[in-house]
C-alpha cells in the first residue's frame, strides 16, 4: 500500500490528479458517508417508532398509532434527543411520520408513524 501511495504522490500530475480534484473527491465521499449514516439512523428511529411496544397509558392517533416523544425514542436507542429530533423531522418531510402537538402541561411534541 505504501508503494502504491508513493507512486501516486510521485506521478500525481501525470495521472491527472489536481488538488481541487482530490478535495472534491474527498468532499463527495464524505457526503455519501454522511447520507448513508443518516439513512441508517432514520431507519432505526422509524423502526423504534413503529415496531416497539410502548406502554398502554399514552395518547393514540385516530388510526390507532401510539404517540411517542423524541426523548423516549432517544432513551430507547441510546442516542441524543437532538439527533432523534432531526431524524424525525427528516422523516416528516418524507411523509413517513407526523408530528402532533403536546399537552398544556408539557408542550413537547408527540410523533407517530404514518402507515400506508
Amino acid at each position: 500500500m505504501s508503494r502504491l501511495w508513493s507512486l501516486v504522490v510521485r506521478y500525481w500530475k501525470e495521472l491527472g490528479i489536481s488538488v481541487p480534484t482530490a478535495i472534491g473527491a474527498l468532499v463527495w465521499i464524505h457526503g455519501k458517508y454522511k447520507a448513508q449514516r443518516q439513512k441508517r439512523l432514520d431507519s432505526k428511529v422509524l423502526e423504534a417508532l413503529g415496531n416497539h411496544v410502548w406502554s398502554r397509558n399514552r395518547p393514540v392517533s385516530g388510526g390507532g398509532e401510539t404517540f411517542v416523544r423524541a426523548s423516549e425514542i432517544a432513551e430507547l436507542l441510546g442516542l441524543g434527543r437532538d439527533v432523534v429530533a432531526e431524524s424525525l423531522e427528516r422523516l416528516q418531510t418524507q411523509g413517513k411520520v407526523k408530528m402532533s402537538d403536546g399537552t398544556l402541561a408539557d408542550p413537547t411534541p408527540y410523533w407517530f408513524i404514518i402507515r400506508r
